[in-house]
Formats: structure tokens, sequence, C-alpha cells
């Protein structure tokens, strides 16, 4: 499913709805996002299921670039593809879309190999191209940014090589042959055509004949070209309109993004900070992770606060600066969703599940199990949670004869009689 955030940027450089709508756009994701505030560079690092077709990514970088070229901001961005396709016309269509990117497009490397035949022979990528051009200088200064440009398409370090092909070398020689003499005729041609029109100029009645229509023609041009004017400063006013306007929208955005990303990094650095993380490393490892739960938040239509809070309550409860990883964000989002949106639940249920050597995920597979019989016997599955963690210190406190397992059975059948599981604890002591 595509991201929030993904879904937000295509909203704001204005993508085309259906190309948003398109199957290459249905699992779209930003990996990360580099913000470099001194040179005002903007790197994004999107994520696909496949490449992208080629109209959609001209369009996407196209939009991409200009939209931050508004507010003063250069944008780039790279591809990290799950499935890589290698198909000759796909394959060939960014071959050439190549050497619209620097540094493939200088002139010599561009003019000798921008519209040769390529194939994947399983291994690399082979260029056709005559025996002239196959040589060190290009292999050695060229091919490497070939690789560079087709990994930041999506298709990973894929090498390149040149065949040479004796066809093409001999067609090539026999052409510029052929053409030399076709230019030597054509002197020819215009200096006899010259002379001529020489003859014809000297016939008076015929340059008279020429004037009459050629004024007659001369006043159907500068009408027309009159109302071209006037349609033109017109179109231009709607234009000067139409691009004051789009400026305003691109300026919002670039604030809009600079503004959350300067929040995101003061409230994860102080929070950072007062768990202990000291040093730098630690602290961009911790922001790191944490603006990974943010993107997963986002899938379940939260913003990166839930992801906080989850985090530092669990912290706090247990006395473990242990982080959540990527999958552990996904298991306790999903479990709040369940349980009505209440993330403190969800948090507090793995905090107490901690104590007993739990990880996230294997406490929400034995959660997940009860609640099937929960929902089977028609009770209230956050009610029933909320029953479940406020007692589980009983496990720690008595001996189970299956542990947790027992005592979560223990409280779906308070939750079926209306046991108020709380007064067990008096009871037991007695």
């Amino acid at each position: 499913m595509m991201s929030e955030l993904f879904k937000k940027l295509m909203e704001q450089i204005e993508m085309p709805l259906e190309m948003r709508q398109s199957p290459a756009f249905s699992s779209a994701d930003i990996r990360e996002v580099k913000v470099h505030s001194v040179s005002r560079l903007w790197e994004f690092h999107f994520s696909f299921a496949e490449i992208l077709p080629i109209e959609i990514y001209r369009e996407l970088s196209y939009r991409l670039v200009q939209t931050f070229k508004q507010a003063d901001i250069k944008a780039t961005f790279d591809i990290q593809a799950e499935t890589v396709d290698f198909s000759q016309p796909l394959l060939q269509a960014y071959y050439e879309e190549a050497f619209e990117h620097a540094p493939c497009d200088s002139a010599s490397f561009k003019a000798s190999f921008s519209k040769l035949k390529v194939a994947y022979d399983g291994q690399k990528v082979v260029i056709e191209a005559p025996a002239f051009v196959n040589n060190g200088h290009f292999r050695k200064n060229h091919l490497p940014n070939l690789t560079r440009q087709f990994e930041a398409f999506g298709f990973g370090r894929v090498a390149f090589d040149i065949h040479s092909d004796e066809v093409m070398t001999q067609a090539l020689t026999e052409d510029f042959t052929s053409n030399r003499g076709e230019k030597m005729m054509e002197v020819s041609v215009d200096k006899f055509a010259s002379e001529v029109k020489m003859v014809a100029e000297g016939n008076k009645t015929l340059i008279e004949n020429s004037n009459k229509v050629q004024n007659a023609i001369l006043e159907k041009q500068t009408a027309l070209q009159e109302k071209s004017v006037d349609l033109q400063t017109e179109a231009i006013k709607v234009q000067i309109e139409q691009e004051t306007n789009q400026q305003k929208v691109w300026l919002k955005l670039a604030q809009e993004t600079e503004k959350w990303l300067d929040n995101f990094d003061k409230i994860t650095n102080n929070l950072g900070k007062s768990l202990g993380y000291t040093n730098r490393r630690q602290l961009e490892n911790f922001q790191k992770n944490l603006f990974i739960a943010s993107q997963v938040a986002s899938k379940f239509g939260k913003n990166y606060e839930e992801p906080l809070k989850m985090q530092q309550g669990f912290i706090e409860t247990t006395g473990r600066n242990r982080m959540f990883g990527e999958h552990d964000y996904g298991q306790l989002m999903g479990l709040s969703e369940y349980l009505g949106g209440d993330t403190n639940l969800a948090a507090n249920y793995a905090s107490e599940m901690e104590i007993f050597n739990a990880g996230v995920s294997d406490s929400v597979d034995m959660l997940d199990e009860a609640l099937q019989d929960v929902n089977r016997m028609g009770l209230n599955g956050r009610k029933y949670t909320k029953t479940l963690v406020d007692n589980l210190k009983l496990a720690q406190k008595f001996q189970f004869k299956e542990g947790t397992k027992s005592l979560r059975n223990m409280a779906k059948w308070a939750e079926n009689t209306r046991f108020n599981l709380a007064s067990l604890n008096g009871m037991l002591d007695k």
C-alpha cells in the first residue's frame, strides 16, 4: 500500500491522478529524505515494487525537480525496486533516458552512444556499437557513469560492456563515403538553380505579377500577426497568474516539509538525550529508527507522535533502553488499530510482557490467539486486553501451571463471568 508520506508528496507536486493510481505506485514509499540546509539540496530515496514505466519516471522526475526549484531547492532522487525487469523495450527506454542526466549527457558520449541498441545477456548490459567507438576512453571514463545512473533508476549495480558490430561498422563507413558524393552533387544543383533564378528575375512582367501576389500575401500575414499578438498577450497574462499561484503552493510545500523535519529532529533529539543517548552516532541511529517508525505509523493513519509515545512508555515502564524494530512497530500499530486506536494499551501490553522475556512479535501473536477466542465468545477485545494488562503482575507473584497462557485463559473466564480479577490477588494471599 502507498505510504501516506509518498501520497502527500505526490499531491503537493501535482502528479497526474491517473499516474498516482497506477499499479506502479501501489506500494510506493519514501525510504529516507536527506536535507542539506547549507547547499539547499534535498535527496529523496524512493522504493517501488518494480521498475517504473518510463513515462511515469519522466513525469515524476520533471514534477519533483520543478516543484522544489520554484522554492530555490535542488531535488534529486534515486529508486530501489524489489523486482528488476530487463525486458528489451524497458531496458532500451531507460538506456536512452540515461543520456538526459549528468554526467552521461557529455557531448561526445551522447553523440556516439545514445542511439545504439542494448540487450541484457543475464549478467551485463551489452551495447552493440561500431568498432571505432569500442575503445579504452569510453570504457574507462563513461561506462561507469551508465552503471551509476542505472542504479539510480532502480536496476541495481548492473555492469555495461561494448560489442563491436562489424555490419554496423561497414554500413557507417559506406554511408560516410556516399554522403561525400551527395554533398558535391548538392553544390552543383544549387549552382544551377541560382543561374536559373537570375534568368527568371530578368523577366520584368514576371516580377510585376510576383509583386502583386506578394503584397496580397503580406496583407494577410499582417492581419494574422496582429491577431496572434493579441492571443499571445492574453495567454501570457493567464500563464503569469497560474505560475504565481503554483509558486505559492510550491513554497508552502517546502516550508511545511522543512518545519516538519525540524520539529521531528528537535523532539527525537531531546527524547534521545533523556534516554541516555549522548554521542552523535547513538542519536542518529535513534532518530533514524523513529523516522522508520513514523513511516509505519502513517500507513495506519497516525503521525510520528504515536510511535514516540510507544517507545518512550516501553522504556520508562521496563527500565530497558531497547529500541523497537520496524516489524515491532507494525505489530503494535496493528494491535492498536484492533483496540480502537488505543496505542497506550498496546504499548503497556508489550511492556508488561517484556518482564517475561517475550519479544513484541511473540507477545502480539499470543494475544492475537487469545483475542480470536474472545471474539468467538462475543466478548469485548479491548476490555479483555485491559483486564489482562492490569493483572499480568499476578503471573509474576504466583505460579501458574502454564505461565501467562493460564492467566490469559483466566482473563477470558473473568470477562465472560464478569468476575473482578483484581480481587483474586487478595484471595490468594489468604
